[in-house]
Order: C-alpha cells, then structure tokens, then sequence
C-alpha cells in the first residue's frame, strides 16, 4: 500500500500512523519505512487509544538494526520508557520489549554470559538501551520446562554452577539448595533469582564458596 502511495505521490513527504490493535504495529511501521514512508507515528510505551501505537522505544533499535539513522539516542530509550511509566502511571507487562523487567533477563545453558554477537540470546544487546543482561535462575531450571538445560533428577546446569565455584555437595545438601531454590523463585516477584542470589543460597547451605 504505501508503494503504491509513494509512486502516486512522488517525493511529496508520506507519514503513515498505525495502531496496534493486532499487535503488529511495529512490524507495519517498518514494512511502510521499507516502502518509502518518511515519517512514522509513534509514542513512548505505545500509548494511545485502542490497541495502542507504534511504541518508539520499539521501532527506533529496529530502525537502527536495519541501517536506518533516526537520530534517537538508543541508550536512553530504558530511561524514557520509565519516565513515561511514571508520567502516565500505567503498568508494564514484565516481558514488554526493551521496557519491561524481565525483557534482559534469560536463563538457560549458554546465556549467563550475555553474549553480544549474533548469537545473543536477545535480538540485540541490552546495553544499546541503557540497560544490562542479567543470567537468571526461575522455573526453566528449576521447575524441568527447559529439556536442554535440565533433566528431572539430573539439574546438570545447577550441578555445573557449583562445580564452577568450587563445591562438590552430598545429594542431601544438592537436595536442599534446589528445595531452597524452588520456594525463593516461587515466592519472588518476576518468578526468578539471580545468580549471585542463588549463590548466596548455596552458601547458606554449604557455607562460603
């Protein structure tokens, strides 16, 4: 559509505003810069009416991934979106992208690292946007939701976490750390614990590692 448009129109300027009723607000504000739009509507957080609108903490790193210069000083879109989040007093779903608490975190073997290659477990390196990668424990692990990273009677990521700080725990202490484990995820906000928390449990059991 806004091919069509732009060979209509010429190099008059086209600026296109899309919602997000069916939550793909983003991906049509990219397809319509794709095809020629020179401006494109867009709020903080996606606050509008409705469905919401392009949300500009969203579109601008996507922008930037393309090869597209906005201008917008990605680092401190995290900062902006909770401003917002204040201003306008609303709550953000954990896993909104780039704003929400649990957008930087993941857990699972091969991510403690936060690697910033193309191999990043996130679509692109949280420090672009002012925040940081946390390595996370939380129910993949804990609770056997995640075959690659843990077996039923095996926790061989857990086993591994130890043996990197140096402890070698009877099954009885393994067994009270993933008890432990298992009650502080259950009962944290966001469902998860960091690893130096989980750490710090292990301690509480096995003493200073």
């Amino acid at each position: 559509l806004i091919r069509n448009v732009r060979e209509v129109i010429g190099d008059r300027a086209l600026y296109v505003q899309h919602h997000n009723d069916l939550g793909v607000a983003t991906a049509n504000a990219m397809a319509a810069v794709e095809a020629g739009a020179d401006m494109i509507d867009v709020t903080v957080l996606g606050i509008g009416d409705r469905g919401g609108c392009v949300a500009l903490e969203e579109i601008a790193p996507l922008l930037a991934m393309y090869g597209y210069d906005s201008t917008i000083e990605l680092s401190r879109l995290y900062e902006l979106s909770l401003l917002a989040k204040e201003a306008f007093r609303v709550p953000l779903a954990p896993w909104k992208p780039i704003a929400g608490a649990n957008w930087n975190k993941e857990e699972g073997i091969g991510h403690l690292d936060g690697a910033q290659d193309d191999l990043a477990t996130c679509g692109i390196a949280p420090g672009v946007v002012g925040r940081a990668f946390e390595g996370v424990i939380g129910g993949k692990l804990l609770f056997g939701r995640e075959r690659s990273s843990i077996t039923v009677d095996d926790y061989s990521f857990l086993r591994g976490l130890l043996k990197e700080w140096g402890a070698a725990p009877s099954d009885e202490a393994f067994a009270d750390i993933v008890d432990r484990a298992k009650a502080t995820v259950a009962t944290t906000p966001g469902r998860y614990i960091r690893v130096t928390e989980f750490k710090a449990l292990c301690e509480g059991v096995l003493g200073p590692l």
